[in-house]
């Protein structure tokens, strides 16, 4: 990279415990649970909290009774073809085993208030500040290189794993994990006592301008100054792959009250429109709605995540896709995109 490459990597990082396992619970046994919770930079969650994962993931030991969750996740380099027939190279992190894969998007499953140590293994030549969005930053994970961000799981909710060190490029590169928080009730519930629903699918969108990706690949700065988003995946896929695979395919059954949680990794806000069906707006980056009311399209701005809930009161199959006509395009060839599919049977 250039020497004004240190404006694109950003400047030094909020420290955040980065620790080989065995000096992690080291570390761990000098902690009290209130100063474990402020280093985490989330309040600790109350009750008994449920050492159950419906993403794979099992304890590898507890704290003072609270479980704690190891996550792995690479950092690397991929070339992902598009219907227009051209090859973009994008960065991302790839789910290593047990961590589950919807599509390309890694998604870590874990209750609210545990533990978590997601291992980060970065084989990509430039470092990367992996940082939970509006929580903890990490360290600077520099290249060939594996490094650790610790976090108290935060109340129940759907939040958003980036690379801070990559500022505003994070997203368009391909950056993106999703963090799903269960409630302590273990219940089918967006929180304790919250919302109610029968089947749950996540969407996570990135907007892309091919130029910026294809500058890093070659170790230059991209011009920060234009960005004109060409390319948009859903969890990492296109339309019309988008309509079979099952992480981007809303299945479900008449009557089904159906959870959608929508992360956007992108620069530009999605608002994502629905046909067939209108959708109650539950919670909007984690925080509970109050006014709810039906809405056929939802806005998500970028960063953030939005949690909708509706009633497949119909059968047949109808689209889902952002009010956006370059998003369900390639390089403006459509349809292609973040065009989706919902069935119901």
């Amino acid at each position: 990279m250039p020497q004004d490459s240190a404006d694109f990597l950003g400047s030094d990082p909020i420290e955040h415990p980065s620790l080989p396992r065995r000096a992690f619970f080291q570390k761990l046994a000098g902690l009290s649970a209130s100063a474990l919770a402020a280093m985490a930079g989330f309040s600790l969650t109350t009750g008994k909290v449920q050492a159950q994962s419906g993403g794979g993931l099992k304890p590898i030991g507890y704290f003072l009774g609270i479980p704690i969750y190891l996550a792995r996740l690479q950092a690397q380099q991929s070339l992902q073809k598009f219907p227009d027939f051209s090859s973009v190279p994008f960065f991302r992190y790839k789910a290593l085993a047990p961590v589950k894969s919807l599509g390309a998007t890694p998604m870590i499953d874990i209750p609210e208030g545990s533990i978590l140590l997601v291992e980060f293994d970065n084989q990509l030549p430039i470092p990367i500040v992996p940082n939970l969005e509006g929580g903890p930053i990490g360290p600077v994970v520099a290249p060939k290189q594996k490094d650790y961000l610790i976090l108290l799981a935060p109340k129940a909710g759907t939040y958003l794993i980036g690379n801070a060190g990559w500022q505003v490029a994070s997203g368009p590169a391909g950056f993106g994990a999703v963090l799903v928080t269960r409630p302590k009730s273990g219940k089918k519930e967006l929180w304790s006592g919250g919302p109610a629903y029968d089947k749950e699918f996540i969407l996570a969108y990135h907007d892309t301008d091919d130029r910026w990706n294809r500058a890093i690949a070659k170790l230059t700065l991209p011009n920060l100054s234009l960005y004109e988003p060409n390319y948009f995946t859903v969890n990492g896929l296109t339309y019309p792959a988008t309509a079979k695979d099952p992480s981007t395919k809303v299945l479900s059954k008449l009557g089904d009250r159906v959870l959608i949680r929508f992360a956007n990794f992108g620069r530009l806000r999605q608002s994502i429109h629905f046909h067939g069906y209108h959708a109650d707006v539950a919670a909007r980056n984690n925080v509970p709605e109050k006014n709810w009311g039906p809405k056929d399209t939802i806005p998500v701005p970028s960063n953030q995540s939005c949690d909708v809930i509706f009633k497949a009161n119909q059968r047949g199959k109808y689209p889902l896709h952002p009010h956006f006509v370059p998003a369900v395009t390639a390089n403006g060839t459509y349809p292609y995109g973040t065009l989706a599919l919902i069935e119901t049977i």
